[in-house]
């Protein structure tokens, strides 16, 4: 068919004032009876039944060349004409005379002002004289012609112009839908003839990047301004909304939950409403009133719960629906992670006089803030410079009784408690130097020493692990040193200058000298070797104090790998 036959004319027209002022009327009217949404559902965001394959692309030729939407039958024809190569149509449409009428004949001496009134009709502005005398150009060398220049005008839109172009398009798109929903002319709702062609481009002209109607707004353009009495679209007046279904029918309080609405004629600005509730705005709102969804999260008490269904916020309500309301799961306790067991290594001094404060020294890995020593005969403190890591602490005690060497340990907490001891047993010597009837014994002369530790070593049997160990006395040379059967020792460090201790880090070897090595039955073996300690003035110098009965008790753990048949070791 050619351009210009469209079926079924009829004689009546508006004035341009009616005309121009159709998207402002309509937002009159929709503002009049209930508040605006938040951000209004518009033709173009709002989700439409797509056009059939190969519509879209007549329909932008429509909007290039007459700056109007294509009718129903127009899309069809032309859209079997063009068979996928709109090359073929263009010339059809651009010398029309309905493009005739828009732009006049397009020549070299008038391309200036057609396209003038291109982008005027498309865009609602002036084009830009960078942009004009581009398009001037190509169409003087060749490159654009009268047929294809307004389409290629629409085609090149950009940014701002490209956003009008599309808005436009879904504007025409559902306004074609709406003179027949399914484009096939069995079920027309409107006529749309040639006396309308004046009052749709100037609604489709008032459509801007920013300006889009929102689709009761489309809808009730073409009812009141291009239907005929006779049209179902206005003889069968306005369909009623109705709600169909609400899913899911049940939520859970404190937890966002996306309903889907469904129904028929719902419109565009229709929102959820129930008491205890944040609800986010609604999405996928489909053009043709079908639904869309919302999200909310519930507040409240659990039971059930009435929904309405809103035409917009605070508007009427078009029915309620029940869903039952959930109460939120009790969070399930979490495990406690396990607690690295504690482990001693070391006490000092080791060396005390009997009936004096003296204040020891505890070291260890993952010890309690509540750890405390045990010594037979003795009345401490509270313990003090406990450390937050778990690495030790001080505690004053004052040893009574006899002398003679007795255990130290320690515990988790006090025995009234229910405090436990932590692995590990220390000798400490109490020394007795109240007055006795002789003379009294003369002191230890200095240099000597008061505290070695620790006197337990584990150690990997096949790595060389360094061991930190501590010396405490009196009137130590600055040149002391350990001296460890079996290992081989770091220069000492932290040594204090008033001679009362240093350490040194030393590292003991098993490759040699196997001793029987006895199973404890806890992941550990014990070699029956101990190792004496010398603390020497100086390296190979003269021994301050030879300690056998100090000797370091070897407890070796399994290595990370071992041969099964080196003497059964950790097997």
């Amino acid at each position: 068919m050619p351009v210009t036959a469209l079926a079924s004319l009829r004689c009546h027209r508006l004035g341009a004032a009616a005309l121009g002022a159709g998207l402002a009327l309509a937002t009159q009217l929709a503002s009049a009876t209930t508040p605006p949404a938040a951000e209004p559902v518009t033709v173009a965001s709002c989700i439409a039944q797509p056009l059939p394959s190969g519509y879209e692309q007549i329909q932008a030729v429509y909007l290039a060349f007459y700056q109007r939407p294509g009718d129903p039958a127009g899309l069809r024809y032309w859209a079997g004409q063009a068979g996928g190569d709109m090359a073929a149509i263009l010339p059809s449409f651009g010398h029309s005379a309905e493009a005739r009428r828009l732009y006049g004949e397009i020549t070299p001496e008038t391309v200036g002002e057609a396209i003038d009134k291109i982008y005027q009709g498309l865009f609602d502005k002036a084009p830009d004289a960078k942009g004009k005398q581009f398009y001037i150009d190509g169409f003087k060398d060749g490159r654009f012609s009268a047929a294809d220049l307004a389409y290629r005008i629409l085609q090149g839109a950009q940014n701002e112009d490209k956003r009008a172009i599309d808005n436009k398009l879904a504007a025409a798109n559902f306004f074609t839908r709406t003179v027949d929903a399914d484009l096939d002319g069995r079920d027309q709702q409107a006529t749309y003839d040639a006396p309308d062609e004046v009052a749709v481009r100037q609604w489709l002209g008032g459509i801007t990047a920013a300006r889009v109607p929102t689709p009761e707004q489309a809808r009730q353009f073409v009812r009141e301004r291009v239907a005929a009495a006779s049209d179902p679209l206005r003889s069968q007046g306005q369909p009623k909304p109705q709600w169909l279904a609400l899913t899911p029918g049940k939520a859970q309080i404190g937890q966002e939950s996306t309903f889907t609405i469904t129904g028929q004629h719902l419109p565009s600005s229709a929102r959820l409403s129930m008491g205890d509730v944040v609800c986010q705005e609604p999405a996928q709102v489909q053009c043709d009133g079908s639904g869309f969804t919302q999200s909310c999260t519930l507040g409240g008490q659990a039971g059930a719960r009435k929904v309405a269904l809103q035409t917009a916020q605070g508007g009427q309500s078009m029915g309620r629906k029940t869903i039952a309301v959930e109460a939120a799961p009790q969070p399930q306790p979490q495990p406690q992670p396990p607690q690295p067991s504690p482990k001693l290594d070391g006490i000092m001094p080791w060396r005390v006089a009997l009936g004096h404060a003296t204040v020891f020294t505890v070291k260890g890995q993952n010890l309690p803030a509540t750890a405390i020593l045990q010594i037979p005969d003795a009345q401490c403190s509270t313990p003090t410079d406990v450390q937050a890591d778990g690495s030790g602490f001080k505690q004053r005690c004052t040893l009574q009784g006899q002398a003679g060497e007795r255990a130290a340990r320690v515990r988790t907490d006090a025995e009234g408690n229910g405090g436990t001891l932590i692995d590990g047993v220390y000798g400490v010597m109490a020394e007795s130097l109240a007055a006795a009837p002789a003379p009294a014994p003369t002191p230890p002369q200095k240099p000597y020493v008061t505290g070695f530790g620790p006197t337990h070593a584990e150690v990997n049997r096949y790595l060389d692990e360094p061991i930190s160990f501590e010396v405490q006395g009196e009137g130590l040379p600055a040149t002391a040193t350990l001296s460890i059967q079996r290992a081989q020792c770091d220069s000492p460090h932290e040594v204090r200058a008033d001679g009362s201790g240093f350490k040194q880090i030393c590292h003991i070897s098993l490759w040699d000298g196997w001793r029987t090595m006895y199973y404890r039955g806890d992941g550990y073996k014990d070699y029956g070797l101990l190792l004496p300690v010398q603390v020497l003035t100086a390296p190979g110098g003269q021994a301050i104090a030879t300690y056998p009965q100090r000797q370091i008790q070897v407890r070796v753990s399994c290595p990370l790998y071992y041969d099964p048949a080196d003497f059964g070791a950790c097997l």
